[in-house]
């Protein structure tokens, strides 16, 4: 039953209206709105919004179904949560201070982009800056080449190097994109492993587990964005799944994908690029 019930009073200030949260409540579906805090100083009030709509649903018929097996936020085997946080941080630029890894010759790929204009006759076009300046983009010393086959070993001093001058940099992420990772990921697995030794508690994004695909730009792009939304976005999630089970929430947790699909809590915080549209998604999906 969607838009017949009448909604929760939550007891929070107007703020943010999130994407319906879906509770299957057999035998019927039942969607609640709910005002919560999308600041940054407050996300860690999952707990009073999200405890807000499980706890004080209305409607006489679903109230009925939800007691009938208990108490209604144990009884609940699935929340499926869609959010905007993650397409808010890059609209706001408010990611991550990320740096960039890349095979030495390639370090301007990520800057000059592709050569299309998708607005051939505004007189006030500008590109979108990069999230990451070329300052910050550090190359290492490797070759892969398109079938696979190492034509450079990766040369480890070159990586430390680089992890080196990043951590005189105060990043709080790194991406990794190396040439040809989507047929040889070997390289970029041995980079990454290093990165995490010399730099821990840096969120670090590998282009052959983001977007295994071929094409430089498209791939490298895909995978500064993930580094750039992944500590705020994998704080997000974490809150919210430490939140519901300080209520007393037993079920399953999952997060919305821009297609559409779901993802554990856990895939979203590695990969938090799939959830740029997990928030307009959820709501027309539950709608």
């Amino acid at each position: 039953i969607a838009g017949n019930l009448p909604l929760p009073q939550s007891n929070l200030p107007d703020s943010t209206i999130i994407p319906p949260i879906e509770l299957p409540c057999p035998p019927m579906n039942l969607v609640v709105e709910c005002v919560t805090m999308s600041a940054p100083h407050s996300i860690g009030r999952h707990r009073n919004g999200v405890a807000s709509v499980l706890s004080t649903i209305s409607g006489t018929p679903a109230r009925r179904a939800i007691n009938s097996r208990g108490d209604r936020r144990g009884a609940i085997d699935e929340l499926i949560h869609g959010s905007t946080t993650a397409i808010n941080t890059l609209i706001e630029r408010k990611g991550a201070r990320t740096g960039l890894v890349v095979t030495r010759g390639t370090q301007d790929v990520y800057i000059i982009g592709r050569g299309n204009r998708p607005e051939s006759y505004n007189l006030f076009f500008h590109r979108h800056q990069p999230l990451v300046s070329r300052r910050m983009t550090r190359e290492i010393d490797e070759r892969v080449l398109s079938s696979g086959e190492v034509f450079e070993p990766l040369k480890k001093a070159s990586v430390a190097d680089a992890c080196k001058a990043l951590k005189a940099d105060g990043v709080e992420a790194v991406a990794v994109c190396f040439l040809h990772a989507y047929a040889n990921p070997e390289h970029e697995r041995a980079a990454g492993a290093m990165i995490r030794k010399a730099l821990p508690g840096v969120y670090l994004s590998m282009s052959h587990e983001i977007l295994r695909e071929y094409r430089e730009f498209e791939r490298m792009s895909t995978t500064v964005v993930n580094a750039y939304i992944g500590p705020k976005v994998g704080g997000y999630v974490r809150t919210l799944k430490e939140n519901l089970s300080g209520i007393g929430f037993n079920g399953e947790l999952s997060i919305m994908r821009s297609n559409g699909g779901v993802m554990t809590p856990e895939v979203a915080t590695e990969r938090p690029a799939a959830m740029m549209e997990s928030g307009p998604v959820g709501g027309i999906i539950a709608s």
